[in-house]
């Protein structure tokens, strides 16, 4: 028999806002509960609160999960992106829910 979800489990998911696949409105999202990179088009942001991870520790990409992009849509860039002046890194991330 297939597995049912029951009516009081959640209905969402905690995922941490990776960036844009395609179109604005087609998200990459990783999911720490079982570690995969998913492209979801209905997502809720919760920006009023924050998860407390490191994503260098918590985020894993595989090979095979490759993000790619077409060269047209690159843009040269006079820093690495890690270093931003006047902010600082933050351990935090903005958690999203997918529904």
């Amino acid at each position: 028999m297939k597995d049912a979800r029951k009516k009081l489990e959640p209905t969402a998911e905690v995922g941490i806002f990776v960036g844009y696949i395609d179109t604005p409105h087609n998200y990459r999202v990783y999911l720490p509960d079982s570690g995969k990179n998913v492209v979801l088009r209905d997502i809720k942001f919760q920006e009023e609160k924050a998860m407390k991870c490191s994503l260098e520790r918590e985020i894993h990409f595989h090979a095979d999960e490759e993000l790619l992009v077409p060269k047209d849509e690159l843009q040269d860039v006079d820093q690495p992106q890690d270093e931003v002046h006047g902010v600082e890194e933050s351990t935090h991330a903005a958690p999203t829910i997918r529904g």
